[in-house]
C-alpha cells in the first residue's frame, strides 16, 4: 500500500464491519487503511494512505494524510502539533447546557 511492503492487518468490528489497517514492514507505522462506508448513496470504498512522518516531541506522526474515495482525493498536510496547549484552559457550558444538568443528589 502507498507503494511499500506491508502487513495487512483485518478488523473486525463489534458491528461486524471489517476495516484493513497497513503497517510498514521496515518501520510498523502505519501506512494506510482501507474500509467501506456505508452512505445515503450506497457503499463507498475509501483508502486512506498516511505518510511523511516527522517527530513532533516524542511522538511520530504522518504529516500527510491522502484519502481516495469516488475517483477524488482529499489531501491534508499537518505542519505543526501541539500537545497540551489548552493546559490551564477552564471550560465552562453555556447557560442552556447548565440548565439541563440536574443538581447533585436530585432525583
Amino acid at each position: 500500500m502507498g507503494g511499500q511492503r506491508c502487513y495487512l492487518v483485518k478488523l473486525t468490528w463489534k458491528s461486524g464491519r471489517e476495516t484493513f489497517d497497513c503497517f510498514s514492514a521496515s518501520s510498523g507505522l502505519i501506512v494506510g487503511s482501507r474500509n467501506v462506508q456505508q452512505t445515503a448513496m450506497g457503499a463507498i470504498p475509501v483508502v486512506t494512505l498516511l505518510s511523511e512522518y516527522k517527530k513532533f516531541g516524542d511522538v511520530m506522526l504522518p504529516t500527510r494524510t491522502v484519502q481516495q474515495l469516488m475517483g477524488q482525493e482529499q489531501v491534508m498536510t499537518i505542519s505543526a502539533v501541539e500537545f497540551n496547549s489548552g493546559a490551564g484552559l477552564t471550560i465552562v457550558a453555556p447557560p442552556e447546557v447548565m440548565a439541563l444538568k440536574k443538581p447533585t443528589g436530585a432525583k
